[in-house]
């Protein structure tokens, strides 16, 4: 925990990111989720919760929590230390289970966003991400990496420009000043912090591995399946029949290469590569003028879609007018993205 003075991260409000604005300040919650931390060793006291900054040194306090005309700006916005600097982690404020890590993870909120419950009825909520490092219902502990910093979702300005976090906390359900919270709790938004970007372990959850875990299959469960909704189990590690269907049906889904993927179940090389191609060509096309994609791996209708939009706009000019206009990510069109052609 940082020595310093803790005083809320707060500098002139310029309004650059007032865009989580909501009209009901208080969110009703059914999912049934509850963080409850692991009991004490036997003769020790409870230790309290541990608070801390969900951004390293240098990040920008750009729009305050407060009311906007008589709706609710419902949490603090940071910029990166840079405008539109790309790759700024974001951690978890204290220990909890991921409630949600997906597009409109919080009601009247856009874009990527992970929501944390935190026990004690307080949530935590990081809005317009990248990417997503963790998974619904995976335990995380303070200060590990949930997410990437980015502008997917209502951003002004648009694109890159428009990068930043969206820090949200409720307790109660109420939305609350997040830089009030954690300054009551000893923590300054942006200050020196010690953070953990591994993820947690059996162990450390206190829970044995199961029969069959693999490190590789949970990571893909955690990394893609969970957070995409093709998986709907525990992030168990165990490559089974639910796992192998999940696989099969990412797989089938793709738009591109035609007729998807070959849906054998297994997440092989091939699988891997393209899920890493699709998030970086979701990236360069949020680039381009038009709506953002989710930076997500999941080569869906909206990411066709844009690809035809980016391609049809251009045509003529960045888009050779000799190249066709046929909506597909070919070679021609990934080298006017600055990627490379699909594996």
């Amino acid at each position: 925990m940082s020595a310093e003075q803790p005083v809320p991260a707060r500098q002139d409000d310029v309004g650059e990111h007032d865009d989580d604005l909501v009209t009901e300040e208080v969110v009703e919650f059914d999912d049934g989720v509850e963080y409850v931390p692991p009991p004490a060793p036997p003769g020790e006291r409870e230790p309290g919760p541990k608070w801390v900054t969900p951004l390293p040194v240098g990040v920008r306090a750009t729009s305050n929590f407060g009311p906007r005309g008589g709706i609710l700006h419902a949490g603090d916005d940071y910029a990166p230390p840079k405008p539109a600097q790309q790759g700024i982690p974001v951690f978890a404020i204290a220990d909890g289970v991921v409630v949600a890590a997906k597009v409109k993870a919080l009601k009247g909120h856009s874009g990527n966003g992970v929501l944390i419950d935190h026990g004690g009825k307080v949530r935590s909520y990081y809005g317009h991400l990248a990417s997503f490092k963790v998974g619904a219902t995976q335990r995380v502990r303070a200060g590990q990496q949930v997410g990437v910093m980015g502008h997917t979702g209502n951003v002004k300005p648009s694109g890159a420009a428009g990068t930043h976090l969206h820090l949200g906390v409720l307790v109660g359900g109420a939305f609350t000043d997040p830089s009030v919270f954690l300054s009551a709790r000893g923590v300054r938004i942006g200050s020196s912090a010690t953070h953990d970007t591994g993820p947690i372990t059996p162990k450390t959850q206190g829970q044995p591995r199961p029969k069959g875990h693999d490190p590789a299959v949970e990571k893909i469960m955690r990394n893609a399946l969970i957070p995409l909704g093709y998986y709907r189990g525990r992030p168990d590690g165990v490559a089974g029949d639910l796992y192998r269907a999940a696989v099969s049906a990412y797989q089938r889904a793709q738009r591109w290469p035609k007729g998807g993927l070959p849906a054998q179940g297994s997440w092989d090389a091939r699988t891997q590569a393209h899920f890493g191609w699709t998030r970086t060509l979701q990236a360069a096309l949020n680039g381009w003028a038009g709506a953002d994609l989710a930076v997500d791996g999941d080569y869906l209708a909206r990411t066709a879609a844009r690809v035809l939009e980016v391609m049809t706009r251009n045509h003529g000019g960045a888009y050779p007018a000799t190249a066709r206009v046929d909506g597909e990510p070919g070679p021609v069109f990934c080298r006017m993205l600055g990627i490379g052609a699909h594996p």
